[in-house]
């Protein structure tokens, strides 16, 4: 019987059938690679329709049922069969029917329902989130690298400068206002950029921000190597 579910797996099986072969395979520890081997068939069904999506589902419940861990697929397809097996119009091909009230069932404590504009809401919020986020890690990174470089700008400046020992005061205070100005600009550019991801108007105090950077790094640049 192995021999033969091994063989129908290696060709182009259902994925609906593939689902209760890795189910029934799961059973028994001395079958755990045909049993995987059997959950990947099902998850890699290239147009998954509402009863693939189901099985899909009813198999990872199963599997945590019957194995004790969650089944070994990305998270985000789990979410995602589950999301088309309650949304999708559904089939009344059996054995579709009895898997998704058994799993829906099982799962009712887990799901949550809400308004389509509730949930319009919170996906619009988690999107300027990571907006914002992605935001501050680029200024982040840009001001660690201006940083690093300005501690470092008299050796920075003598590697660029080959023969001079010690860099002229004028060189610092041109190069430290260079990299002051540039982290200025840069900010400037990605909040812009964050502006037009985020579907606002630009505000005005942008070209203020990128004139006062500019003075006050040269301000700074001058007070460091007077």
């Amino acid at each position: 019987m192995l021999d033969a579910a091994s063989a129908y797996l290696a060709t182009t099986p259902d994925p609906v059938v593939a689902a209760q072969l890795a189910e029934a395979l799961a059973r028994h520890r001395t079958a755990s690679d045909l049993a995987r081997h059997a959950l990947l068939v099902t998850f890699t069904s290239p147009a998954p329709t509402h009863a693939v999506a189901v099985a899909r589902w009813w198999l990872t419940e199963r599997w945590q049922t019957r194995r004790g861990e969650p089944a070994p697929v990305a998270h985000n397809d789990i979410e995602d069969a589950r999301t088309q097996a309650l949304c999708s119009p559904p089939t009344s091909d059996a054995p579709i029917p009895a898997m998704l009230a058994e799993v829906t069932a099982q799962s009712i404590s887990r799901l949550v329902i809400v308004p389509a504009a509730a949930l319009g809401r919170a996906q619009e919020m988690a999107g300027v989130h990571t907006i914002i986020e992605n935001l501050v890690w680029r200024v982040l990174f840009v001001v660690g690298i201006a940083a690093a470089v300005l501690v470092n700008l008299p050796v920075v400046l003598g590697w660029l400068l080959p023969g001079t020992a010690v860099p002229p005061k004028e060189a610092l205070q041109a190069a430290a206002g260079l990299i002051t100005v540039t982290v200025g600009a840069t900010t400037a550019v990605l909040l812009r950029l964050t502006y037009r991801k985020l579907g606002r108007q630009e505000p005005p105090y942008l070209e203020l921000l990128t004139g006062a950077v500019a003075a006050v790094g040269t301000l700074l640049a001058v007070v460091l190597y007077k």
